[in-house]
Order: C-alpha cells, then sequence, then structure tokens
C-alpha cells in the first residue's frame, strides 16, 4: 500500500466518523425536539379544557421552550394513558381505575364536567324524575306522550359499557347497568348529532351536558353527577420541573376560576353516587 493509499484510507475514516457524529448529533437535536414539542392526546371529553389549560401553563417559567398541541381528534381514554408513556401528558375522560393506577400512571384532575340525560330535538320536555327516567330506561314508558311530550315513541340511545358518563352515571342510575338500548353510540359527537336529526329527534340519550345545546338538556331531580377528568401521567416524570408545574397550577385559585368561568365544576372529590337522585332501583 502507498503512502497515498494509506492516507486515503484515513481520510476516507475520518469522513465516515465525522458524518456518524452528525447523525448522532442531528438525531439528539430531533429528540430534544420532540421532547420540547409536546402533543396532549386522549379522550374527547377533555379535549377543550386541556386547551384552556396548557394555553396558561405557556405562559409560567417551567414551560418555558415547550410548545403544547392540544389534539383535537378523540382517541379515548385509553389513547391519553398510551400518550401518556411517549409525551409527558395524556388526555382522560374520567378517574383512572386501580388497573391503570397499577400501571405506573397517576391523574391529574382539571376540572370536573356535569353529566345528564338529554332528549331529541322535537321531544320539548327539560323536567323530569329521575323515576320517569328509570321507566323509560326500563321500558316500562314507551311513548314521550306518558309523560307530556308529542305521541311519538322514544328511541333510547346508550354509550358502551366502559364509557366515562355511563361509568359516572350508573353510581347514581343503577338502572342504566342492564338498560336495553335501541341504538348505542361510541363517540360524543355522534349523540349530539343524533338528537338534531330525523333518526333521533325523539330520542333519549346521556352525555357530558355541555357537549349539548341547553334546550335539549333534561333537569332532573338532585345534582347532575360529576365527572372528574383531565391529565393522566408516568409516576416515574412525576419530579419532572414541568409535570410539578402542572400540578401545582392546577391548584391555584386562579386556574380554579377560569374552571368556572368556563361552565365547569372545580374538582374536590372522585366519582362518587349523587344520595339525592331517587331512581335508585335496576331494571329487573
Amino acid at each position: 500500500m502507498t503512502k497515498a493509499d494509506e492516507v486515503g484510507g484515513l481520510m476516507m475514516k475520518c469522513i465516515v466518523w465525522a458524518c456518524l457524529g452528525l447523525i448522532y448529533c442531528l438525531e439528539g437535536a430531533n429528540a430534544a425536539n420532540a421532547l420540547l414539542n409536546q402533543e396532549i392526546k386522549g379522550a374527547g371529553p377533555s379535549t377543550q379544557i386541556a386547551k384552556v389549560f396548557f394555553e396558561e401553563l405557556a405562559l409560567l417559567e417551567p414551560a418555558a421552550g415547550y410548545t403544547f398541541n392540544v389534539e383535537e381528534r378523540s382517541t379515548k381514554h385509553a389513547g391519553g394513558i398510551n400518550a401518556s408513556g411517549v409525551f409527558l401528558f395524556g388526555r382522560t375522560g374520567r378517574p383512572l381505575s386501580t388497573e391503570e393506577l397499577s400501571r405506573g400512571k397517576e391523574d391529574l384532575f382539571l376540572a370536573s364536567i356535569p353529566v345528564g340525560f338529554v332528549v331529541g330535538s322535537e321531544v320539548g320536555l327539560n323536567e323530569m324524575t329521575a323515576e320517569q327516567v328509570r321507566s323509560v330506561y326500563c321500558r316500562q314508558t314507551r311513548s314521550w306522550a306518558e309523560l307530556g311530550g308529542p305521541d311519538q315513541p322514544i328511541y333510547i340511545t346508550g354509550r358502551e359499557p366502559a364509557e366515562a358518563s355511563l361509568s359516572v352515571l350508573k353510581l347514581s342510575y343503577p338502572f342504566l347497568k342492564n338498560a336495553q338500548y335501541d341504538l348505542t353510540l361510541k363517540r360524543d359527537h355522534a349523540v349530539a348529532n343524533l338528537l338534531q336529526s330525523s333518526v333521533g329527534r325523539y330520542a333519549i340519550a346521556y352525555g357530558p351536558l355541555l357537549n349539548f345545546d341547553k334546550s335539549l338538556r333534561v333537569e332532573v331531580e338532585g345534582e347532575n353527577p360529576l365527572l372528574p377528568m383531565g391529565l393522566v401521567y408516568d409516576v416515574a416524570n412525576r419530579d419532572h420541573p414541568l409535570v410539578r408545574a402542572a400540578v401545582d397550577f392546577a391548584k391555584t385559585e386562579h386556574w380554579h376560576e377560569r374552571v368556572e368561568e368556563l361552565g365547569y365544576s372545580v374538582v374536590t372529590t372522585g366519582m362518587k353516587p349523587d344520595k339525592q337522585q331517587a331512581a335508585d332501583r335496576d331494571c329487573r
């Protein structure tokens, strides 16, 4: 091998090592950028409150350099838990279950949302007793005329068993545990759209009340059950400066005032049955 070949080989090795170093630097920079660009994904009901929360959090010193994108598209509660393993936070639609907590996850409640019953656009009833609601879902009352409404059959809609709103409503309305539906829907916006359609104009449904026009909401005696919701994060990240800042900010009087301004309720406890509700019997 000539001297020129040795020099050429050495130069080639230097070029290769320089390229590898550049690649590693770029990958490191991309990883750092990924950490600074936080995607907030998960349950649909907590989307709007999460948007406001991160707009406020972004103004605090621990959030300097971070950007927060609260994704509109719902990936559901489970998607929020999965997202918290990639980013610092995910969105939740209900308190974490015992199984979810055992996976090293922790709740960060932002607000509670009232959940209750709603009716289709042509029903025209905005008040019902808890017993009347029970009789409808247990199919003992089959026409709106029996409740002072139009002479039309009641179209009963519901949600899948693990849905967050149903989870909290079943505590106050046990009859929902074995109610039979004419239609089961999977997403909140699908319920809202149904009630305004020709198919759902004589329907009864339930869900987060802020999702529905006030003219469709049904007032039932006693206070509406409240569904705590917000964010989830890994216990391993509990001491991360941004996580600590988020947890502390959610406890401030300023945030509580913002929650109430937006029509939500401040979180005080987890999901509990409303003892004022009278319809404590199931459909059997």
